[in-house]
């Protein structure tokens, strides 16, 4: 039996104030993640995931995109997720088959 490939992904936005430990704003949304580079993943979650609108609306023009992810289910030693940043194609590399079962992906 082949391995089914997911189409759509659980994405959570948040939008941050610079040097704010809390976001401003949070959403979840779906979103089909075709792109194989992180530049084009973050190009396609800026032009889908709303964040412009909120951004524009909460007054902050200048921003950008930051990438993490998370397990689902969460270990015992991180109870609220242990999360991971995405700062490089390697890292991103290593992340993009993690999506496909029981990770979410984290647009900050």
């Amino acid at each position: 039996m082949a391995t089914q490939i997911k189409i759509i992904h659980d994405v959570t936005a948040c939008i941050y104030k610079f040097n704010s430990d809390k976001p401003v704003s949070k959403w979840s949304f779906q979103t089909r993640i075709e792109e194989k580079t992180k530049d084009k993943l973050v190009a396609h979650l800026k032009a889908t995931s709303g964040l412009i609108e909120r951004a524009r609306e909460l007054g902050i023009i200048n921003f950008k995109v930051k990438l993490q992810y998370r397990r689902n289910v969460p270990e015992l030693e991180f109870p609220k997720g242990r999360i991971f940043a995405i700062d490089s194609q390697e890292q991103f590399d290593v992340a993009l088959p993690l999506f496909q079962d029981k990770h979410e992906l984290i647009g900050k």
